[in-house]
């Protein structure tokens, strides 16, 4: 039928083409709107939802969530009486929580994945659907990288022990999130400064994805991570290594590009070639405003500190307060307590050295 064959397009180009996955979820919605479809508009509306998620396009996204709440609060007695109840509410919850994750609002974020933990965890273990247990897995997995975010380590190390011994027990086939929740694992130590042990966890998780050809955005991530990782166990080769990866699996209108310049700029950095890395700081901050747009962002504020660093060793003090103050402002829009206060004793350092030096 019509609506099915444009489903399939619109699946198609979901997570490879942004203006032809937004052109078929919008003719699927207009024909299972035109016919009253709740269902099928519902659906429509989440695999729209994770499209844009996919391309950061928070605009889409809340246009998206509105009206899902809109379908859900005209068609609550009919949601109500059917037997897969469950898997609307989780998905819905799903749906808000990923968004509210996207613009850096934890507390709303973690309020709609406790309430999946919540319906899925009271519910008895013989009535649990394959597709509540998934959504249950997803807000473990995000409630862990909220609290890893906040330097929650501990709590964080929790929920992902729990999801490892969830998708061991109960999805033993599931090698591909189980290898994400290792890499997420190896994300909270390397936090800790334990770099050993977190390359423990992310160099078998990217070799698997790359043996498997699993989603572009994971491998550049942990690639990311990796030549973190290597730098701060001085081993230029192996992230030289990681860095070529990130460049073979990019596009240029990757939502990830700036990933790739910022962390080409660290190695630089680490080489000691820090007038080139400026340039791909340069690089980044570009591909991050064309990302973002106007928004601010806790990305940029990380990017704007790097920068403000790096002129601080190019005995550049001035600039580097200017990229400093560029990065607390955008720390406070979004509330990152724990990067604001890193970047508030950067900027005490070098106005101390500015301080000292006009005092000659």
């Amino acid at each position: 039928d019509q609506v099915g064959d444009l489903f399939d397009k619109a699946n198609v180009y979901a997570y490879k083409n942004k203006d032809s996955s937004d052109f078929y979820h919008q003719k699927v919605l207009e024909l299972t709107q035109k016919n009253k479809d709740w269902n099928y508009s519902i659906w429509t509306l989440m695999s729209w939802n994770h499209s844009s998620a996919s391309f950061y396009d928070l605009q889409q996204m809340s246009k998206n969530i509105k009206s899902l709440d809109s379908l859900f609060h005209d068609y609550k007695s009919e949601i109500n009486e059917i037997p897969e109840k469950s898997i609307y509410i989780n998905s819905l919850n799903y749906e808000k929580g990923i968004y509210q994750y996207q613009l850096g609002n934890y507390r709303e974020s973690r309020d709609s994945f406790e309430n999946i933990i919540e319906l899925v965890e009271k519910t008895p273990d013989s009535l649990i659907d394959p597709n509540d247990l998934d959504s249950l897995i997803a807000a473990y997995s995000f409630t862990a990288k909220m609290f890893t975010n906040e330097g929650k380590y501990q709590l964080a190390k929790s929920y992902y022990t729990k999801n490892i011994r969830l998708l061991k027990e109960k999805k033993p086939g599931d090698t591909s999130s189980l290898y994400r929740n290792y890499s997420l694992l190896g994300e909270v130590f390397k936090n800790e400064k334990e770099y050993e042990a977190s390359n423990r966890y992310f160099v078998p998780s990217i070799n698997f994805n790359l043996k498997h050809k699993e989603d572009t955005k994971t491998i550049l991530t942990e690639a990311d991570h990796l030549i973190d990782n290597y730098i701060n166990l001085s081993k230029a080769d192996s992230a030289t290594y990681y860095l070529k990866i990130m460049n073979e699996n990019l596009s240029p209108d990757n939502p990830f590009l700036h990933k790739y310049h910022q962390a080409k700029a660290r190695l630089l950095k680490f080489q000691h070639e820090n007038q080139e890395a400026l340039l791909e700081y340069r690089q980044a901050l570009a591909a991050l405003k064309m990302k973002w747009g106007h928004q601010k962002q806790e990305e940029i504020g990380i990017l704007y500190r790097e920068m403000g660093d790096l002129c601080v060793d190019l005995n550049r003090p001035e600039q580097a307060m200017v990229y400093y103050d560029l990065s607390v402002d955008q720390y406070k829009q979004n509330k990152a307590k724990i990067t604001l206060v890193q970047t508030y004793m950067q900027q005490t350092k070098v106005f101390n050295t500015l301080a000292t030096k006009n005092s000659f």
